[in-house]
């Protein structure tokens, strides 16, 4: 998967900038930057300077520090909401997609009632419930994407529990959970691992959107989404606080979109 992945320009130039991205955010505490909740009223809606790179915002914070630890916080966002996601679904998915019967039937009837909302309108609904703050917002992006991984899972399982190796399984009478982890698993990780990629960006992009409006993570601590809220009522005289909070948004969604659709398209043999 790696050799194929060093063969794409897309992948080069898409990667390149999200591991420039990724370094930046996870390296955060160790780079020479401002306190991302210091204040200083003198410097408000200051523009890009030595001083401020990105500028500041409207309690003269530096936007560029705001901006790299927010991408931090939503980057563990999503990354603990689709690793959740992902630990609760692939189990059930192969459970039911190598059992059937009713467990199925009512697991995937939840499933549809779930995938029925779009995912924003699902984490409000989910939030006005549960409240705003960084750990509901995790809970809510994972329950979002546990119907995903079930039927992903459930799928690529029915179509191989019919293989040779999974018949001789049965036949020597192994395990329900060692046929599972030691042979379907290493058979279905590859597209798991793929649709993850894709569905990271999904992730970064529900959260920022709660946290534009008030449900994600709660100021003053920094994410993309209210660094972005911040500067939505200044962009006619401080655009800088709001865009270069989107520009990194969409260099991670993009690169996690370029990377997943391009191993997607390999794997499957169409790259």
């Amino acid at each position: 998967m790696i050799g194929r992945l060093r063969l794409s320009w897309s992948v080069i130039l898409g990667g390149g900038a999200l591991l420039l991205v990724l370094v930046v955010a996870v390296a955060a505490p160790l780079l020479p930057l401002q306190d991302p909740l210091e204040q200083n009223i003198r410097s408000r809606y200051g523009s890009p300077s030595p001083t401020h790179l990105f500028g500041a915002d409207q309690y003269g914070r530096d936007v560029l520090s705001r901006v790299v630890f927010g991408t931090r916080t939503s980057l563990l966002i999503a990354a603990l909401s689709v690793g959740s996601a992902m630990a609760i679904g692939v189990p059930l998915g192969m459970y039911i997609g190598y059992r059937g019967g009713i467990a199925e039937l009512v697991t995937l009837w939840v499933c549809d009632v779930i995938l029925a909302y779009p995912t924003v309108v699902l984490g409000i609904i989910l939030l006005v419930s549960l409240g705003a703050g960084f750990t509901n917002v995790i809970v809510v992006v994972s329950i979002a994407f546990v119907p995903r991984f079930i039927r992903l899972t459930r799928g690529l399982t029915k179509s191989t529990r019919e293989n040779d190796y999974i018949v001789s399984c049965r036949a020597v009478g192994l395990s329900m959970a060692r046929t599972f982890f030691h042979h379907i698993l290493p058979n279905v990780a590859a597209s798991l691992i793929t649709m993850s990629s894709l569905w990271i960006g999904t992730a970064i992009r529900m959260a920022a959107g709660l946290s534009f409006i008030g449900l994600g993570v709660q100021p003053p601590y920094p994410s993309l989404g209210n660094v972005m809220r911040d500067g939505a009522n200044a962009l006619h005289f401080a655009p800088h606080i709001a865009l270069y909070a989107g520009i990194f948004t969409f260099i991670i969604i993009m690169g996690f979109l370029i990377l997943g659709d391009d191993l997607q398209s390999r794997i499957t043999g169409r790259g």
